[in-house]
Order: structure tokens, then sequence, then C-alpha cells
């Protein structure tokens, strides 16, 4: 409470400081070619909102800036964003992981794409099976939510919200054209990646109509060159389809058909786990081949009538079937004349979902109130079904079994699972008098049932005979946003929300014991869990003024019955009843976690200092946050340490060619969970990393009227460091920690012509 209580003054004098310094400035519609915040964001509520408004804080990325900054991951997505991490799979199998908001992430934010909530997915001993797959290729705009969001969004959005929304025909063709499109064709020095993508949209009759196809292969992400260890070779390919028709069919009325198809191959030489493993047996090679596909069908329909009680109704119903495959390829030399061994594992991972939606909107007037309201229901109805098989023979061919380390295969370690959802929300936006003041307040209401199918294959996993436990829970999530415009162009806001977020399945009932390389991993389930909840505050400053546009918000969130997934207990060698050490894991509520910070955007024009005909502009962001895990008394270690990122941006006066040169400053790691569990025969030490500044230069050439080239190199003076993000689930005494060095200098290259 003191600490927050300290927080809050500071904060608050800060943003009195920046609210002094705007009333002094000119605003924004004076100035010459000041630059301005986004028009309109749409997640916060649901409804096509100012951004300037929306009582929370969004960012937004739009298409121009996905191509200019080079966009084929998400770590290049949200590389200046304050706030947001994406994490990578700690040892390198399954690539980028998912993504962290305020230090919240995985299942606990939400993600959507066009509307459609993607794949829960599964975390493995390698790969993580599920939430990111989409192409960023494919994408014409990204929006994030950041704090608790479950007043409009549902269970899944403890964390915030990630809005994607895929390429469309309006983003190619004007009132005029027939037929317009892209191709562009890249190179990505970060894995040695190459990739191409197409776009071509045309009209036919009443419909307007978009094909998209995009393709990306590449290799293992590099680390810094002078690092004593590297990644294991991979090599990775990359697909997706994209197809949009929308048709008019008749005045107010418009249908939409989506499909699309994703794919995305991983194939890694596990040279790291070459070595000496439990009772002398030898792992003289390992391959793995990851498989990841997702295909979406979906028919959204929008009717904006003349003259009606409502402005707009919209409803949307989609298929998705989400499908992940991770194969494991061993030779193993067992001790003494023992012949060699071949061993091969699988575990399939299957998550087919029916959803819609149905939102109306509208707006009233009651005396000197204006109301702006959306209502509407969602629907979610979903199976996960995860599958393991393995089996083992000498490498002659003889002695092939199913029962390896005293498991049987095949099995499941988690019943299947139908997952049903329902919620039901409303929202009013009221401003009152010249619309200066504005008052939002929602509120949605979902129930959710988790219904578990256990079947023979999960008896093989689950030899303790736990039986496996349904959940039926429903949850109120109130928010209330304010927002005053007190002088042109000058908005002050706060929040207060509310989150619920449900016990996943695996958390429920996940059993069974896992063999990974030196342990096997013993899970126990939990019938008693209980579903998370978090409440939050968010006070904000943001403006357009003559001195350039500023954002700037404190928020703090409080998470009780913490979900975490922990090691109960390490039991070594011989105590376990085998050669390999058991690491026994449970999920469980941990209590109350808080986390707090500081946010901070903006840019300011600066070419009239110096008479200067072009563009130049100072750009920054920052970021500042403390998590706590206040059961346990330590540090929370998924938030992100302080970054400050500040760059000088130059646009010719014609847009025909420009730049940006951009420092990230990032400090020390120091303040962490020092009270990690034994995993090993040594004990571990807790990971501290230092503080570093690498800068980044980016450019681009309008080459005509059609074909643009863009050209960035990243850490550009080889700066040698670790990057939180991707080495926060690792040890200080990590045998490979030096295999986890961020990349040191890369460049990439693009070429798009559009026609």
């Amino acid at each position: 409470m003191v600490r927050s209580m300290r927080l809050h003054a500071a904060v608050l004098g800060g943003l009195a400081g920046l609210a002094g310094a705007a009333a002094r400035a000119q605003p924004a519609e004076e100035a010459q070619g000041g630059p301005a915040l986004p028009s309109v964001a749409v997640t916060a509520t649901r409804q096509a909102t100012p951004a300037l408004t929306t009582p929370a804080t969004v960012s937004v990325i739009g298409e121009a800036q996905l191509r200019e900054n080079l966009v084929t991951d998400f770590g290049e997505l949200f590389r200046d964003e304050p706030g947001i991490a994406v994490k990578r799979e700690a040892r390198g199998r399954g690539g980028e992981a998912g993504i962290e908001v305020r230090g919240i992430g995985g299942q606990r934010l939400a993600m959507l794409l066009d509307g459609v909530r993607l794949p829960g997915g599964y975390v493995a001993a390698g790969a993580n099976l599920g939430q990111l797959k989409l192409d960023p290729l494919s994408l014409g705009r990204v929006e994030v939510l950041k704090g608790p969001a479950s007043g409009l969004y549902g269970s899944d959005a403890l964390a915030g919200v990630v809005l994607f929304r895929t390429l469309s025909p309006e983003d190619f063709l004007d009132a005029s054209a027939r037929a317009a499109g892209s191709a562009a064709v890249g190179y990505d020095g970060l894995d040695d990646g190459r990739w191409g993508s197409a776009s071509l949209a045309f009209r036919a009759g009443a419909a307007r109509n978009l094909l998209s196809f995009s393709a990306r292969d590449g290799h293992a992400p590099k680390n810094h060159p002078d690092s004593a260890l590297h990644p294991d070779p991979q090599d990775t390919r990359q697909r997706n389809l994209l197809f949009k028709s929308v048709l008019d069919v008749a005045p107010g009325h418009a249908l939409t058909l989506t499909g699309e198809h994703y794919e995305q191959t991983i194939r890694t030489d596990q040279r790291s786990l070459v070595g000496p493993i439990a009772g002398g047996t030898r792992i003289t090679g390992s391959r793995a081949d990851d498989l990841s596909r997702r295909d979406r069908l979906g028919l959204a329909y929008r009717y904006a009538p003349m003259g009606a009680w409502f402005d707009t109704l919209t409803a949307q119903v989609d298929r998705q079937h989400s499908r992940s495959d991770e194969r494991t390829h061993d030779t193993r030399q067992p001790p003494g004349a023992a012949p060699a061994l071949v061993r091969d594992a699988r575990m399939a991972y299957r998550e087919p979902q029916w959803s819609g939606n149905l939102q109306v909107d509208g707006h009233a007037g009651t005396g000197a109130v204006a109301h702006r309201w959306v209502a509407g229901v969602d629907l979610l109805s979903k199976s996960i079904g995860q599958y393991n098989e393995a089996g083992q023979r000498t490498a002659a061919g003889g002695g092939a079994t199913s029962v390896i380390d005293g498991e049987v295969y095949p099995r499941r370690t988690a019943p299947e699972t139908d997952v049903r959802a329902i919620g039901l929300f409303a929202q009013n936006e009221m401003a009152f008098g010249d619309g200066r003041l504005r008052l939002t307040p929602s509120l949605r209401y979902d129930h959710y049932r988790i219904a578990p199918r256990p079947d023979a294959l999960f008896a093989n996993a689950n030899v303790a005979g736990s039986t496996p436990v349904g959940m039926s829970e429903g949850a109120w999530t109130p928010r209330l946003g304010l927002s005053y415009e007190w002088r042109p162009r000058q908005v002050v806001y706060a929040n207060a929300v509310t989150g619920f977020r449900m016990p996943t399945p695996d958390q429920l009932n996940r059993v069974g014991q896992v063999a990974v390389a030196t342990f096997i991993h013993d899970f126990i389930p939990n019938p008693d869990l209980k579903p998370e909840r978090s409440r939050g505050v968010e006070l904000g400053l943001r403006g357009e003024a003559g001195l350039g546009t500023y954002e700037l918000a404190a928020f703090y969130n409080r998470y009780t019955d913490f979900i975490d997934t922990q090691m109960i207990a390490y039991i070594p060698p011989g105590q376990s009843g085998g050669p390999r050490a058991i690491r026994r894991f449970q999920s469980r509520n941990i209590g109350e976690v808080e986390i707090y910070g500081i946010e901070a955007k903006g840019q300011m024009p600066v070419g009239q200092w110096f008479g200067a005909a072009d563009r130049w502009r100072l750009v920054g962001a920052m970021q500042w946050s403390v998590g706590n895990d206040e059961s346990a008394g330590q540090p929370l270690n998924s938030v992100q340490p302080a970054r400050l990122v500040a760059g000088l941006r130059w646009d010719e006066r014609g847009g025909r060619f420009g730049g940006q040169f951009t420092g990230h400053f990032v400090a020390a790691k120091r303040r962490v969970d020092e009270a990690l569990a034994q995993t090993g025969p040594t004990a571990p030490v807790p990971l501290k990393t230092a503080g570093y500044a690498r800068f980044d230069l980016t450019g681009y050439w309008r080459i005509g009227r059609q074909a643009t080239l863009n050209l960035a190199v990243h850490n550009l003076f080889d700066r040698q460091y670790f990057d939180w993000p991707a080495v926060s689930g690792l040890s200080g005494n990590d045998a490979r920690l030096a295999a986890y060095t961020a990349p040191g200098r890369t460049a990439s290259v693009s070429l798009r012509v559009d026609f």
C-alpha cells in the first residue's frame, strides 16, 4: 500500500507537470505539419472511437508502419511499443511462444483475429503449440488494449486484448478501381529468412474480393557471433493463404466471407541434447519436426439502416480448427554392450472451435446528455484434445515396445475436454454538455463450462486413478471509464477495470509423467483451483499540440487467486525409484500478485528549429513497471526491466525517402525472484541481466509512384546483451545460457510494388 501511494503521488506530480506544458502549447490543428494521434481505436469500446477520448491505453499499428518496419515476426511488430514483450520458447525449438502485456500474457491475454479468438495453445516440452498461429505479413492493422478488459471481452482478457485485422479489399481498391494489389519480397538477417507476399483485390459484380498469399523460409534466430554457444540448427517454413469477399447485398446490408489457411513447420537438429543422461545412457542424436496448422472459415453480416433506433447491427459466425504435431526422433546408446536404441515420440494437439457474436450499437440524446451505446453477445464452443504416442526399438529393428520408462503409450496426459462459453455485455458512453466530459460504464456477464471426457488413453497416463473434474462458473465484470477534454485536443482520462479468468483444462486435470532428457516431469492435477480475478485503475493524459503529440499513463493492477504452475518437489535419482530425478509440478492458486507502472510515448517536430524544409521529428516511448508475488514475498519475473526508446526521424518534403535512427536503452534486471526451486543436482542461481543500449537504423526510398525499398540495420554497433523476455525462464547457471544472447548486427531489406 505504501508503494502504491508513493507511485500515485509521483504520477500525479508528473501528470501535473506535463499538463502545464500542454496548456501553454499551441493546439495541433494550428501547427503546420504537426503529428496527430491515431484517428480511430476500436478495441477499447467495441465501437469506432476517437483515440484521443478513449479512456484507456490503446496502441495502434497501421499497415504503413508494418511495411516500413519490415515486420515479418511479432518481435519486430512490437519492437518499439512500451509495455509489450514477445516471449520465445526458452530452448529455441518452438520459436515465438506468446505476447505479454504489462508483465502478463499467455492465456490471460485475449487475442482476436478479425473478431475470432485465436487458439489457446498448449505448452509442451518443446514448442508452444498454438497461440501465435498467424502471419504478420497478412495483417493490415494491430491494436493492443492494455490492462484488464474482461468487461467487454471476457475471461481471457485478464491482461488486455490484442486485436489483429487481416488485409481487406478496401485496403487496395478505391472508388473507381476494378483491380489493384501489391507484391513484395524481402530478406531478414535475424534468421537469414527470405519471404514474399502477393495480394490481389478485384471487383466481381457487386462483390469486392481479395486473394493474398505469403511465404517465409528461414533458420534459427541468430545470437551474438561472439557467444561461446549458439542455437541448435533449425529450418523454418511458413505459408499463409487469405481470401475475403465483401458483398453489398442491398443498401445498408453487407456480407463478408473470409477463408484462411496458416501452416508452419520447424525442423530442429537438437545438438544441445547430445550427451550423457541418467543411468549411463548417452543420446547420440536428436531431431525435432514440429507442424502447426490453423484453418478458418467465417461469415459476417453488417446492417446499417437509415433512421432506425440503432446505427449498426453486426453478426458473425466462424469455424476454426487448430492442429499441432510435435515429433522427436532420438538415437541412444545404453551403457555396456547393450544395443543402440531408436526412440520416436509424438505429441498431437487439436482445438476445433465454433464462435459467434451479435452486436448492436447506436446513439441517443436525453436532454444535455448524448449517449453512444453498444450491447451484444459472444458465443464460444470448442473441444481440446492432446495425444501422446511413443515407440522404442533397437537400431537393428528388434525389441519394439510402446512401454517406455514405465509409461504406457499411446495416452493422454489430460482428458479431452469440451469448453462452452457465453458472454453478454453492454456499454454506454455518455457525453455531457458540450461533449468534453465523457463517462463510460460497461458491464459483462460470462458463464463458462468445462466438461472433461476421460477415455482409455487418459487411463494409460492416469496411473494414480485421479478423477478429472469439470467446472461451471459465472462472473460479472464491470468497468468504468472517464475522460475530460480540459483544453482543445488535451484529454485527461481514468478508468477502473475488473477481470476474470477460468482455469484451463490442463491446469485442472493434467496427470502423468513425461521423460525430458535427464529428468522425469510428474504432473499432479488440482481439482480445487479457483478462477483468477483482477481489478485495476489507470490514470492518463494524452493530447496534440504545437509541441507534438504525447501519451502518458500510470496503472495499478492487482490479481487474486493467481494460478501458477509450480514445481512442488524435486526427487533426486535413486530416491525417485530410478536413475532419473523427478520434477513434480502442480498448478496452484498462489494468492495475490500486483503490477504497477508508468508508460509514455510521443513525438515532436523539430525541423522548425533549424529552418529545414523536410520533416524532422523526435520520437520516443518509455515504460517502467514493478511486479510482486505477494504470497511469496518475491518479485514477478515476467515484468520487463525499464526501457526507453528514443529516435530521430527524417522524411523528405516530397515523401520520396526518409529514415529513422532509434536508440533502445534498457535498464539492468536485478530485481528477480530469489527463491527458485531446485530443479537439478545443483541449486539454481537467479538470473540477472545487465543494462544495455542498442541502436537501429531504418530507411525507405519510394522509387517512382509504385515501388518502395525499405532497409533496416538492427543493433548497429553489434552490442552483446541478453534480452530479458528471451531468457526470463532460465537460471543464471544454465549450462547453455550463452546460446541465448540477443542477435548481433543484422540487416533486413524489402521491395514492394503496388499496382
